[in-house]
């Protein structure tokens, strides 16, 4: 007798704490960062400012606050946020960056006076107002990438695409590059951007955490798909 699970309980079941996980950066990932219930104190303050901003949030505030954890623990010198939408997770960005730069692009005139705003009270970030390769390019060409790239622009399936696989060109065995896709379930367009980024023979790790993607650009690891309770 074959007993089906719904979805949601099997994968509690499965994916929870990282059981059936053999990869030690992958275990370690799952268990001290995406399902960590640490509190840190600038989640207050982060929300705060929210609220002064006037900042859209999320049901639920564990996707900001997973943001700031992955920057926290991957440390990376330059965050790379492609869209705004008026969002909470840009304060969790930039909360989380200590010595590292934050790049916005952003194509809204409305937006991009919002998160000039931000740039001028909060902290200071760069603001590119277009969505493109030419934009990209030109921040490449100072030299380095981003190597976190948070994307935000579910409207555009292949804009996204094009961007993470303009990223993925310029990089080499001793890149580590984070992305994370926002919304990879919204619609029938972003289920397969998901499916055509874990099928990338030059993607790493992906994790699946049901809302967000987590995609891993690393040579030293083996290329695994992850599905993870969040």
């Amino acid at each position: 007798m074959i007993v089906k699970y719904p979805t949601k309980i099997y994968r509690y079941i499965r994916f929870r704490r990282g059981h059936g996980v053999h990869s030690p950066f992958a275990f370690n990932l799952i268990n001290k960062v995406i399902e960590e219930k640490k509190i840190f104190y600038i989640f207050e303050e982060t929300e705060k400012l929210r609220s002064q901003f006037q900042l859209k949030r999320r049901k639920k505030k564990k996707y900001g606050q997973l943001l700031f954890r992955l920057v926290n623990f991957f440390k990376p010198n330059h965050v790379l946020q492609i869209g705004f939408s008026r969002e909470v997770e840009i304060l969790y960005l930039l909360s989380a960056l200590d010595k590292g730069k934050l790049t916005l692009l952003e194509e809204n005139i409305t937006d991009i006076s919002l998160a000039e705003m931000i740039s001028n009270q909060f902290k200071p970030f760069e603001i590119k107002p277009a969505i493109n390769i030419e934009t990209l390019d030109s921040i490449r060409n100072k030299n380095h990438i981003p190597d976190f790239v948070f994307f935000n622009i579910t409207h555009n399936t292949e804009m996204t695409y094009a961007l993470l696989e303009k990223i993925l060109s310029n990089i080499d065995e001793h890149t580590h590059v984070i992305f994370v896709i926002d919304s990879i379930r919204k619609n029938k367009e972003m289920k397969n951007l998901w499916k055509t980024i874990t099928s990338n023979p030059k993607v790493t790790i992906t994790m699946d955490l049901y809302v967000l993607g987590l995609v891993i650009f690393n040579k030293k690891l083996y290329k695994r798909n992850y599905k993870v309770h969040f």
